[in-house]
């Protein structure tokens, strides 16, 4: 009898037309984590958690072949836009903070002003520095 391990059963990676899927705002589903004050027991925002349900794409097969294929950054920007518009569609209550991930290697000189503009005062930002880059470059 084989024993199947997870990683046996998922895809590892995409080819060029798959991975243009996983831009594609019918298949990035934004899903929220809900964020607590640990002093008072309140919620005070969610952090935004990029899904693909209809591909069976799990984040981080998603993101290692966005690197692979040299596209991380354009994966990053689309689950950030995708996140920051729904929250929009959907309305949030006053002080209510939405948390978005940020690859740090794909850092530039207009990633905050484009994240401000596209906030446009309708949703309280925090940007997350993701810590995935940490195993392979602790020192950045």
């Amino acid at each position: 009898m084989t024993t199947r391990t997870p990683e046996d059963v998922r895809p590892t990676s995409l080819g060029p037309f798959e991975f243009g899927m996983l831009l594609e705002r019918r298949h990035l589903t934004p899903t929220y984590q809900a964020v607590f004050d640990l002093t008072t027991g309140e919620q005070i925002g969610a952090e935004a958690l990029a899904r693909w349900p209809g591909l069976g794409i799990t984040p981080d097969v998603a993101f290692r072949s966005a690197t692979r294929q040299g596209q991380l950054a354009e994966l990053d920007e689309a689950c950030r836009h995708a996140a920051i518009d729904d929250a929009i569609a959907h309305g949030l209550p006053p002080n209510f903070a939405l948390f978005v991930n940020l690859e740090p290697s794909v850092l530039g000189p207009y990633t905050a002003a484009s994240l401000v503009a596209q906030a446009a005062g309708s949703v309280d930002l925090v940007v997350e520095i993701t810590e995935r880059a940490l195993f392979h470059r602790p020192a950045e």
